[in-house]
C-alpha cells in the first residue's frame, strides 16, 4: 500500500514542485521506488517539469486532473468511482542524452489551468447549500463538503497498491484541491526557504489543517458517519534554496542563520526539520526548461545537487 504525502506551503515560490519532483525522481532512479506524482496545482508547474507543452496538449482534453473533477461536477457525486488509470501517464519527453535514463517507475497525473474554475464551482455548490437556514439544506451542504473532500481518496483506493509512494504537489492555498490532497494523504511535508515570510505561515498552516479536520468530523456526524477523521501527520519541514558559505562544512549565510536558529529552537518544529537541505542553484531553476530533474542528470556540474538530493532521499526514507 502506497504512503501518500502532500507537499504544501501557503507561500508560493518556496520549492514545493522542485522538492516533490526531484525527490520522486531520485527515489525512482536510485532506490527503485514506484511513485505516482499528482499535480494538484492549476499552475501546472510539476506537469511542465516533466513534459513539454506539446506532450501536455495531447493529454489536456481527456487525461488530466481536470477530467477527474469534471466527471463529478457534471454527473454528480453519487456516480461510480472515477478510474484514475484513465489519466495516469508516464508519457514524458525527458531527454535521455542529458539524464541517467527515463525514470520508468515515475507516473504522473497532469494538472490543467481550468482546475481553478472547477474548484471555484465546487466551492460555490457547497456554500450555496450550506448557507441556507433550513436545517435539511445545511445537512446537505455538509454532506456535499464531506463527499467532495473524499473524492480523490476514494479514487486512489483502487490504484494505491500499485505504488510505493503517491506525492501531491499542492497549490499555495487551502482550497478544495489542497483539501482533497490532505484528506487522501497519510502525512504532509512543508518545503520552506529560510526567510521570515516562508516560515511565519507554518503555524497558520497547522491551524487550517486542524480546522479542516474539525469541519470534516462535524460533517461526518451530521450525515451519520461514525469514523473519526484524524487528519494527516506532519512528516517534516524541508529547507530549500539555502545559501552556504562553504562546501565543506555546509554553513548557512546570515541572515539565514537567524531563521534557522529560530526554527531549531522551536520545540514544536525542531523535531520535524530535515537535516538535509537543498542549496540555491540556477541548475534547479533550469530543470523544467529541459524537462529533466537535476537529481538524475549527467555531468560533474550536477554532482553537488545529486549529492544533496540523495541525502534528502535517504532521510525521507528514514522519516516517512
Amino acid at each position: 500500500m502506497a504512503k501518500k504525502i502532500a507537499f504544501i506551503n501557503f507561500k508560493g515560490g518556496v520549492g514545493k514542485t522542485t522538492i516533490s519532483v526531484e525527490l520522486a525522481s531520485r527515489l525512482v532512479y536510485y532506490y527503485n521506488k514506484k511513485i505516482l506524482l499528482i499535480d494538484m496545482d492549476p499552475q501546472t508547474n510539476a506537469t511542465f517539469y516533466l513534459m513539454d507543452y506539446d506532450t501536455w496538449e495531447k493529454h489536456a482534453e481527456n487525461g488530466t486532473l481536470k477530467n477527474f473533477f469534471e466527471y463529478y461536477k457534471k454527473g454528480g457525486l453519487t456516480q461510480p468511482v472515477f478510474d484514475l488509470k484513465n489519466i495516469i501517464t508516464d508519457d514524458f519527453n525527458i531527454n535521455n542524452s542529458i539524464g541517467r535514463y527515463r525514470p520508468k517507475k515515475l507516473y504522473l497525473i497532469p494538472a490543467h489551468l481550468e482546475l481553478m474554475g472547477i474548484e471555484a464551482d465546487l466551492a460555490f455548490e457547497i456554500g450555496r447549500k450550506a448557507g441556507f437556514l433550513r436545517p435539511d439544506e445545511k445537512v446537505e451542504g455538509l454532506k456535499r463538503y464531506y463527499e467532495i473532500l473524499h473524492l480523490l481518496k476514494k479514487a486512489l483506493a483502487k490504484v494505491e497498491s500499485d505504488y510505493d509512494y503517491i506525492f501531491f504537489d499542492c497549490p499555495p492555498s487551502i482550497g478544495l484541491l489542497t483539501q482533497n490532497a490532505l484528506v487522501a494523504s497519510d502525512g504532509y511535508i512543508i518545503p520552506i526557504i529560510p526567510d521570515y515570510l516562508s516560515t511565519i505561515g507554518i503555524p497558520f498552516l497547522e491551524e487550517r489543517i486542524t480546522l479542516m479536520k474539525d469541519w470534516i468530523n462535524q460533517a461526518s456526524k451530521s450525515i451519520g458517519i461514525d469514523n473519526e477523521f484524524h487528519g494527516p501527520k506532519r512528516y517534516g519541514i524541508i529547507l530549500n534554496r539555502v545559501q552556504i558559505r562553504t562546501w565543506t562544512p555546509l554553513e548557512f549565510v546570515s541572515p539565514q542563520d537567524i531563521i534557522y536558529t529560530r526554527l531549531i529552537t522551536n520545540k514544536d518544529l525542531s523535531p520535524f526539520i530535515f537535516k538535509s537541505f537543498i542549496t540555491v542553484s540556477a541548475r534547479v531553476q533550469e530543470a523544467s526548461d529541459y524537462h529533466m530533474p537535476v537529481s538524475i542528470r549527467y555531468g560533474r556540474k550536477y554532482y553537488q545537487l545529486r549529492f544533496l538530493f540523495d541525502n534528502l532521499a535517504k532521510e525521507f526514507l528514514e522519516r516517512v
